[in-house]
C-alpha cells in the first residue's frame, strides 16, 4: 500500500476583479513615481513597502473572503479571527525574479499571491518541500518524478494562491517583455 506523507494543502482560486486590478496598477504607478520600494526577495524588479489593510479596503476584504474559503476547507480545532497582516506589490520586468524565501514568523500563518498581470513565460511559482537537509537520494534517476521536492505552478492572470507561511518558495525569471505584477500578502490568526 502506498501512503502519501507530509501533506501541505494550498488553495488555488481566481480573483477576477477589474476594479481591484486597476487600483493595484494605480498603486504600482504611484510607487514607481515616488520610488517607494524595498529589497526583500526580489532580484531586480521592484517590491513596494508593506501596506496595511486600510490602504486598499476593497482588496483587503477580497483577500479575507478568499482566505475564509481556504480556512473553512480545513478542520478547525478552535475559533479564531483571520487578519490581514499586510500586503505589497511585486513588479518583475524581463529577467527579474524572486529568490527562495518564506514568510513565516510568529504572526504569519498563511501567505498568498494574487497575479494581477502575468502570462506564459513570465516566471513560474515554485514551492519547495520540507526536506531541506535530506537529499532526494538520486531516486529521480530511477523513477519518474515521484520523489520531487518541488511543486511548480505556471501562474495565469487573476490566479489567487494561498499557502502556509512556512512553505519555502520562489518565482522563476520573467522571460517576457511584459512586467509580471502580483500582490503578495500575509495572514494571521487571533484567538477568540
Amino acid at each position: 500500500m502506498i501512503q502519501n506523507i507530509f501533506n501541505t494543502p494550498i488553495y488555488l482560486s481566481k480573483l477576477e476583479e477589474p476594479v481591484l486590478n486597476r487600483s493595484v496598477m494605480t498603486m504600482m504607478n504611484d510607487c514607481i513615481h515616488t520610488k517607494n520600494f524595498r529589497v526583500e526577495s526580489n532580484y531586480g524588479g521592484l517590491q513596494t513597502n508593506k501596506y496595511d489593510a486600510k490602504t486598499n479596503e476593497k482588496l483587503a476584504v477580497k483577500i479575507l473572503e478568499e482566505t475564509t474559503k481556504y480556512v473553512e476547507s480545513l478542520q478547525r480545532k478552535k475559533q479564531f479571527k483571520i487578519t490581514l497582516n499586510g500586503f505589497w506589490i511585486n513588479i518583475n520586468m524581463k529577467n527579474h525574479f524572486n529568490i527562495e524565501h518564506m514568510h513565516y514568523n510568529y504572526q504569519n500563518k498563511f501567505s498568498g499571491i494574487w497575479y494581477v498581470q502575468c502570462g506564459e513565460g513570465s516566471g513560474n511559482l515554485v514551492f519547495k518541500g520540507r526536506d531541506d537537509f535530506v537529499a532526494v537520494s538520486q531516486l529521480d534517476q530511477y523513477f519518474e518524478d515521484k520523489f520531487s521536492n518541488e511543486y511548480e505552478i505556471q501562474p495565469k492572470p487573476n490566479d489567487f494562491i494561498l499557502f502556509p507561511s512556512y512553505l519555502k518558495h520562489w518565482v522563476k525569471p520573467n522571460l517576457t517583455d511584459t512586467p509580471r505584477v502580483s500582490v503578495a500578502f500575509d495572514i494571521g490568526f487571533i484567538d477568540v
